[in-house]
């Protein structure tokens, strides 16, 4: 074998050759000889890197491109997505805090006055009974029934009142809905 015939192996273990010197730096300048690709010639006591070589010239692989830079500048049409997910995503977050809601952006209105109506109407039933019970046990009975009747006429007054009240309160609270309705529903087109 000539002093000037080497064997080169890449990455795939294989060994190739014998090549000339000239072969063996074309093999480099292509690419298909890699710095660290394992080369031998007559002489040599191990196998070394390609890259010890004198004289090879190594194909240098450029740097890939970069991604684009993103813009800074959004569409329209992007920046009002986002801003339906973000509204969406803090709509669900508030559906499960309802309770924290400091803003009062929805109401628990309508819930809170018909468990006062309910108390209330339990607590006039109660003031009746209770009364009726107790003026039956002091007083003479037709003086007793009188005072049940009269208390019966105040309690059914007071509660068409209270009852107008309530329903005045909820008025306000529908209005005031319907506003913050009509509010995000222009704040999103």
């Amino acid at each position: 074998m000539a002093t000037d015939e080497w064997r080169y192996s890449t990455g795939d273990d294989n060994e190739q050759g014998p090549v000339s010197t000239a072969e063996l730096g074309r093999l480099a300048e292509t690419g298909q000889l890699k710095p660290d690709d394992l080369v031998w010639k007559e002489g040599m006591a191990k196998w070394v890197p390609a890259s010890r070589v004198k004289g090879l010239k190594f194909v240098v692989a450029a740097p890939a491109a970069p991604p684009p830079m993103p813009s800074a500048t959004f569409s329209a049409q992007s920046l009002k997505a986002t801003l339906q997910e973000a509204q969406l995503r803090a709509d669900e977050a508030a559906g499960a805090l309802w309770f924290l809601d400091l803003k009062f952006n929805r109401f628990i209105s309508a819930t809170l006055v018909r468990g006062v109506w309910m108390v209330y109407l339990l607590l006039v039933a109660l003031g009746v009974v209770l009364g009726t019970l107790g003026s039956i046990l002091r007083y003479p009975i037709h003086l007793a029934v009188l005072g049940a009747v009269g208390s019966l006429l105040l309690a059914g007054l007071t509660t068409v009142m209270f009852r107008m009240l309530l329903e005045a309160f909820m008025v306000v609270f529908r209005i005031a809905e319907h506003l913050r309705e009509i509010r995000d529903e222009t704040v999103s087109h």
